[in-house]
């Protein structure tokens, strides 16, 4: 029997592909993975479907450097590498909602080694 943590720990990962492959130029799964009352850096997430949009077609990857899943609330940190030529940690929380895991909010910064 799978654990429900194995689960969670499943499904989030999942949000989280989509969210880099919509971040890639997909904008309606980009879209399909946020809260509607999502925020970026404090603002809302029209302000990310607007750059993504602008921006157009990349192929960035990602790897996760941490999933915590409380319940129905997880924050998960992301590495993305090659976003239009630029590196970015991110920081995620989600909440699990009637539709799945969303995203609530979302707040980042170039990444510097």
């Amino acid at each position: 029997m799978v654990s429900t943590t194995t689960t969670h720990h499943t499904a989030i990962q999942q949000v989280m592909a989509d969210y880099v492959v919509g971040a890639n130029g997909d904008l309606e799964l980009l879209q399909s993975v946020f809260h509607p009352n999502a925020l970026i850096n404090g603002r809302p997430i029209a302000a990310l479907y607007r750059i993504v949009e602008r921006r157009g077609s990349t192929n960035a990857t990602h790897r996760t450097e941490l999933i915590d899943v409380h319940g129905n609330v997880a924050n998960v940190k992301l590495i993305i590498e090659g976003w239009h030529g630029t590196s970015f940690v991110e920081f995620f929380h989600l909440v699990r909602t009637e539709e799945g895991w969303q995203i609530t909010s979302k707040s980042g910064d170039t990444l510097t080694e």
